[in-house]
């Protein structure tokens, strides 16, 4: 589970620039570090000596199950992102407004 650093006693609210900074993160290295992991997988199970009814069974129910997998964590990790720049940006505004 993440830890958060809580803010100086008295401050409500977020650091914009980590959070613009992290949503980067979900776009980019975290989003590149998931298509690493599946076409890893994807190797070992393309480089399996396996024939037969089985093996191609198991192989499309893989390709199905990963493929969504990987759009689910894409989507998970794209619309966090979005709430995280409009959290920063509602802070920006909301700090510049005092």
């Amino acid at each position: 589970m993440a830890q958060f650093t809580k803010l100086t006693a008295g401050a409500l609210g977020n650091d914009p620039t980590q959070m613009t900074s992290f949503a980067a993160f979900l776009q980019g290295e975290a989003t590149q570090m998931i298509n690493e992991v599946f076409s890893k997988i994807d190797s070992k199970i393309t480089g399996t000596t396996w024939s037969g009814s089985d093996a191609t069974q198991f192989e499309g129910s893989w390709e199905q199950v990963a493929n969504t997998t990987k759009t689910n964590i894409s989507n998970l990790f794209e619309d966090t992102a979005t709430t995280l720049k409009t959290n920063a940006q509602n802070q920006e505004s909301t700090s510049n407004a005092l």
